[in-house]
């Protein structure tokens, strides 16, 4: 069963796990081992402080209580919200619990999303 839900501080290391998974699947194929190994290791660490802020949303979706899927957004004004992360941890991909997340996330929030990247997309 799929379940999604607020993050609670309790949810820091679980989504710290999810994130540095779901990189490392990825993308650290791409990456100097060692860079990769660095931001494999930096994503463990940041979710207890993110967690706490009140200005971000951070909801955790998981199947038959295994956390497996988090999303990190922030409202930028009354009606509109960045999507900041979105990460499914490997062994959820094709169960649907990324798809429940989304359906979640989206309502939150009554006018639009943009989705937040550090690099421009390349077409």
């Amino acid at each position: 069963m799929i379940e999604v839900r607020l993050a609670t501080a309790a949810d820091g290391t679980a989504i710290g796990s999810v994130h540095a998974a779901s990189w490392e699947a990825a993308y650290a194929p791409f990456f100097d081992p060692e860079f990769a190994a660095d931001q494999i290791s930096s994503r463990l660490n940041r979710w207890h402080d993110r967690i706490a802020d009140p200005h971000g949303l951070v909801l955790l979706a998981g199947v038959d209580g295994r956390p497996l899927a988090f999303s990190w957004s922030v409202p930028s004004s009354a009606d509109l919200a960045e999507l900041y992360s979105f990460y499914a941890h490997p062994d959820g991909w094709g169960t649907g619990v990324a798809a429940a997340l989304m359906t979640r996330v989206g309502p939150l929030y009554t006018g639009t999303f943009h989705l937040c990247a550090s690099e421009p997309l390349q077409s």
